[in-house]
């Protein structure tokens, strides 16, 4: 016999101190999202849970949107553990990469991930990027793996130039999360458009190394 897959417990989320009540005893499947990869299938699943919740509610049929992202404003906040959390949520357009695939996927986290992402108390690069300003702004891990390499130019320009933009409008320096892959063109757009100084997290891409000629044209061009 085959295995049969069970639905995910959303009750069950340990990076953020929930365990579910049933326990063992639990027909859903239980993740352990202190960990990425099952911190990721976690939020990807709950995701798509709410986006069809809400389109029930809504009782309206229509296309699908490649990205769900709500509108937002600047403010700060406070996040569970009572320290100041500045928000920005970008009204500007966000720049949308061309993927290989046909189907649409969310490319940008939604107030429901950044609301989970701040109830996390072990370290990862999510909870992580739920505590900075440019969440909202911060494409979803492993997106270039749905594009061709010159796509990965093209986006990361056109992302750098937004997060710049989006920085002159804030006018404080911030902490950027970005994947290597997209670092090349992220680097180019984001010396167009910004003068506040930042620090910028690379992170993931496999095992391609950050060359020193990238490192070097950063140093020189961005604040």
């Amino acid at each position: 016999k085959g295995s049969i897959m069970r639905p995910i417990c959303f009750a069950h989320d340990p990076r953020a101190g929930q365990y579910c009540p049933k326990g063992i005893g639990c027909a859903k499947e239980h993740f352990d999202t202190r960990l990425e990869e099952f911190a990721r299938r976690f939020d990807d699943a709950r995701d798509c849970w709410d986006k069809k919740l809400a389109r029930h509610s809504g009782g309206k049929r229509g296309s699908r949107r490649s990205s769900v992202h709500d509108p937002r404003s600047v403010h700060i906040g406070k996040d569970v553990t009572g320290d100041e959390v500045l928000a920005l949520d970008a009204t500007l357009k966000l720049p949308e990469p061309q993927l290989v695939h046909a189907h649409s996927i969310s490319c940008y986290h939604d107030a429901a991930w950044h609301k989970r992402a701040l109830k996390a108390n072990m370290i990862s690069t999510g909870a992580y990027i739920g505590r900075t300003c440019l969440w909202g702004s911060t494409p979803r891990l492993r997106l270039y793996r749905s594009m061709k390499p010159q796509e990965m130019l093209r986006f990361g320009d056109a992302l750098g130039r937004h997060v710049g933009a989006t920085l002159e409008r804030l006018g404080l320096p911030a902490v950027c999360c970005i994947e290597k892959p997209l670092l090349d063109g992220f680097a180019t757009g984001l010396a167009q458009t910004n003068f506040t100084p930042l620090v910028i997290l690379a992170v993931n891409g496999g095992d391609a190394p950050l060359e020193r000629q990238l490192q070097d044209r950063m140093v020189a061009h961005l604040p």
